[in-house]
């Protein structure tokens, strides 16, 4: 494989960051409003934290999140993206692991915080109705937690197959070819000279 030169390099490396800023963003955002309410020692509950609208961007972040998670074109798109330029970047370790962990892990950081978020009467995966959390209603954000398992298998299979395609690809362009082996005539004498 050639190698690039430092603007195409830069240009990819600025690609690679963008994908899975938006992979992992969702979950960032979940984990940063909950981070929050955890420093304000706010425990879950229909009580306003902090006089601060921590429940409608808790409620905005998880379904966020969840938008991502359903839109299976989307993540294997922006992983394939990220992949590849890492690809071509020389790492073909790394553009594997873009497709097999960074999805399935988003989604999983966000369903470990809706999980730590819930308390009696408004649970993960029941549909006990109304749901407030920190003085807003999660409407079905909360509950959608407990479809995280639907929605990675939705995307594993593909992903796997793309991550051992392109890391079999990476392999083969990133090591270099071997002199090929020479030919013995086994009718063919030796000289002694």
């Amino acid at each position: 494989m050639q190698a690039l030169g430092e603007r195409p390099r830069n240009f990819l490396r600025k690609l690679c960051g963008v994908c899975v800023l938006i992979l992992a963003a969702p979950a960032l955002l979940v984990w940063i409003v909950r981070g929050i309410a955890y420093a304000g020692k706010c425990a879950p509950g229909s009580d306003n934290c902090l006089g601060l609208p921590l429940g409608a961007a808790f409620h905005f972040a998880l379904e966020l999140s969840w938008a991502l998670g359903d839109n299976v074109g989307l993540i294997l798109f922006l992983s394939l993206v990220a992949a590849i330029g890492t690809m071509f970047l020389g790492r073909p370790f790394l553009a594997a692991c873009w497709l097999l962990a960074l999805p399935p892990l988003a989604l999983l950081a966000t369903m470990l915080a809706a999980q730590l978020s819930q308390y009696p009467g408004c649970n993960i995966g029941s549909e006990s109705g109304r749901c407030l959390l920190w003085g807003a209603d999660m409407g079905t954000a909360l509950h959608s937690a407990g479809t995280v398992q639907d929605m990675i298998y939705a995307f594993a299979p593909y992903s796997i197959a793309l991550a051992l395609m392109l890391g079999l690809l990476g392999w083969f362009f990133t090591h270099p070819a071997s002199a090929p082996p020479e030919k013995h005539n086994p009718f063919r004498f030796k000289d002694d000279h």
